[in-house]
């Protein structure tokens, strides 16, 4: 059965990070890409500038895919289509029913930006999960992989994605609850680390607790800052009923980090089925 990781374009440096990056993980996965980019008003304006036809978009498209097949031996195929981006993305994933997006993000400025708003909506309209790399970012296997906690955190299928990516590449697993100052949230919160705790070992991955301090700034800075001094790898980011229908600041913040971690975000409402551990 192909499995398929989609990466919208719109042919910036960012966008092209995100390819390279993604021809490695399907490397790695053994995966197949597809590019896609939607024309849209901003992509109107970008031909006229340049000078480019539809049909030199496809070309270039094409050249990338060449590349990617004789770099990494991966196959890719290329899409466009008239469409909003939002629209087309949605319309790409009925097609190719991928198992993962990964989206470069232009920072709060951008031809198409990437903002926590933007990669909800994505979310909530295909289910699929959404890996967000900056320009600077460099592709590791996940030998590192933070894991964030809080009280949102209530259903153990949230993280079952989690496992299997952890499961796959063997990685150790960084348990980083929220500081809880109240005695019964505080209970509340360590139960559900011993949970997390206890379903990872089952599957005999190593796990690292840590604990998270008030006194030492937003619960979003210390999983970055931690995350940074730890060679994490990715940072695993659920976005629940509530966070998709109205982002908040905290995705921003760890999508937009300074470090250039990549973020693994996924929607607990119905979530796409996500099985790369299979495949290595």
């Amino acid at each position: 059965m192909k499995r398929t990781i989609l990466i919208p374009t719109d042919f910036s440096e960012v966008c092209n990070t995100a390819v390279e990056y993604g021809a490695k993980l399907a490397r790695s996965v053994k995966a197949d890409i597809v590019l896609y980019h939607a024309v849209t008003s901003e992509s109107e304006r970008y031909m006229k500038q340049n000078g480019f036809s539809e049909k030199d978009l496809f070309t270039m498209m094409e050249k990338t895919s060449v590349i990617i097949f004789d770099e990494y031996a991966v196959h890719s195929d290329v899409k466009i289509t008239r469409n909003d981006l939002f629209g087309g993305i949605s319309q790409m994933c009925n097609l190719e029913d991928p198992f993962l997006i990964i989206l470069g993000t232009h920072g709060k400025k951008g031809f198409q930006k990437i903002s926590g708003g933007y990669v909800s909506k994505v979310l909530s309209l295909t289910g699929v999960p959404v890996l967000t790399v900056h320009k600077n970012t460099v592709f590791n296997d996940f030998k590192n992989l933070a894991f964030p906690v809080s009280l949102n955190f209530e259903d153990r299928q949230k993280f079952n994605m989690a496992v299997k990516l952890a499961g796959s590449f063997k990685s150790r697993v960084h348990v980083i609850p929220k500081y809880e100052g109240d005695r019964l949230r505080k209970s509340k919160i360590m139960n559900i680390v011993k949970q997390i705790k206890d379903y990872f070992s089952m599957t005999g991955l190593p796990v690292v607790d840590n604990v998270t301090d008030p006194k030492a700034g937003r619960y979003s800075s210390q999983i970055l800052d931690y995350s940074a001094k730890n060679n994490i790898d990715m940072i695993f980011s659920v976005f629940d009923n509530d966070r998709v229908l109205n982002p908040d600041k905290f995705s921003d913040r760890l999508i937009y980090n300074k470090h250039f971690i990549p973020v693994l975000n996924v929607v607990a409402v119905k979530p796409k089925v996500f099985d790369w551990a299979n495949s290595r």
